[in-house]
């Protein structure tokens, strides 16, 4: 059944607060009892969950997500337009680099302000972004493996990184002290590290990935 394609901002809004409230309430618990390794893990699992279920949601109701998550049309056609062709900001440094250093920057700034809840409700939106593509690509093939290979590897180790650093820059607001920076300083900067992992990895594999991988899951 599809949905009206029309973006809906302020149910957007309200839709992506409710999703980062729950993992967001495990975070700040465990980071005031001095947890942030089990703060992590509410994240990961959270992301987990969400990430399957959008995707899954995507696939049945087709424009789920661009409904509700604000980009999530633009990005799924972008994402297919290169599945398809070859041709898009996946697979040209110039493209995805700005891109991924402007996302950084509104987490960092969101999470840091607000004590995790903005970093969250920011990742919901880059999760709506693949649960549009990832369902859409299932949709498309008729292929379960969609879900998963639609997945790049270099967006897993994107998801890690902001794990590792909004845990880290959480507590700058959760404690209310900056001095909790320079403390969880091995967080973020394990983070940073990922995300360049990220940056190298996509830029180097993502032309492969689409011609050896995906491509086994077209029509």
């Amino acid at each position: 059944m599809a949905l009206a394609m029309e973006e809906r901002p302020l149910l957007g809004v309200a839709f992506l607060l409710l999703l980062a409230l729950p993992p967001w309430f495990g975070l700040v618990g465990c980071l005031r009892r001095g947890k942030p390794a089990a703060g992590a893990a509410v994240v990961v699992l959270w992301s987990l969950a969400l990430n399957l279920a959008l995707a899954l949601l995507e696939s049945w109701f087709p424009g789920f997500c661009r409904v509700l998550i604000p980009g999530a049309a633009a990005y799924s056609q972008e994402l297919m337009q290169w599945v398809r062709t070859g041709v898009g900001c996946e697979g040209e440094w110039s493209c995805f680099v700005p891109q991924h250093l402007w996302h950084l920057a509104v987490f960092a700034a969101a999470t840091v302000a607000t004590g995790g809840l903005g970093g969250l409700a920011v990742a919901g939106v880059l999760f709506g972004w693949m649960g549009a593509y990832t369902g859409e690509l299932a949709r498309w093939t008729g292929n379960s493996w969609a879900y998963l290979l639609g997945w790049h590897p270099w967006a897993v180790l994107r998801v890690v990184a902001y794990v590792l650093i909004g845990v880290g820059l959480s507590e700058v607001m959760v404690h209310k002290s900056a001095s909790r920076l320079w403390l969880r300083r091995r967080w973020w900067v394990a983070g940073l590290l990922f995300w360049f992992a990220d940056l190298l990895m996509k830029g180097v594999l993502a032309q492969r990935w689409r011609t050896y991988l995906i491509a086994w899951l077209l029509p």
